[in-house]
């Protein structure tokens, strides 16, 4: 009689402890992409007008990378990135991760005042979406996608 009322005990316990509900555990978003400031995009009114893209001053990123991967263009031009893959497009000046080459560039200034500034998106396009960024140093002037370091491209601006 003795090992029964344990047992019986011991079956409770268990029911109890089965069927107490628990707490959902969610577990943690894991990602490899870099996130600074508040990744609004600049204002539309700061961009050039769609009607202001050609040929000449388009470079469209694909699954396999940048095209053209060099583009030469004059001061003062405006050169639209487009995203023509299905991949996220963070275009911005080398060098990874920091994105510190073009003349007063700066991941750091991503998510300030002067992000609409410096030679970088500062977040990822979608597939379709475009971003511009005129270019007014003449220089050579290496650039990644931030999404994926292993592609990367030049414009060369010249007077």
């Amino acid at each position: 009689m003795k090992y029964f009322w344990l047992v019986l005990v011991l079956l409770i316990i268990v029911l109890v402890w089965q069927l107490w509900p628990t707490p959902e555990v969610v577990p943690p978003v894991v990602s490899d992409e870099v996130v600074i400031g508040d990744q609004t995009p600049p204002d539309s009114a700061t961009l050039p007008p769609e009607s202001a893209k050609t040929d000449d001053n388009t470079v469209t990123y694909l699954d396999n990378g940048y095209q053209p991967k060099e583009l030469s263009v004059k001061v003062g031009t405006t050169v639209f990135f487009q995203n023509g893959s299905i991949s996220p497009l963070w275009t911005a000046s080398a060098m990874h991760p920091t994105h510190k080459v073009y003349p007063g560039s700066d991941i750091a200034k991503c998510g300030t005042a002067e992000a609409a500034t410096i030679f970088d998106s500062c977040r990822n396009l979608s597939p379709g979406e475009s971003w511009s960024f005129t270019f007014t140093q003449v220089g050579r002037w290496n650039y990644h996608n931030h999404s994926n370091p292993s592609h990367f491209g030049t414009i060369v601006v010249a007077n």
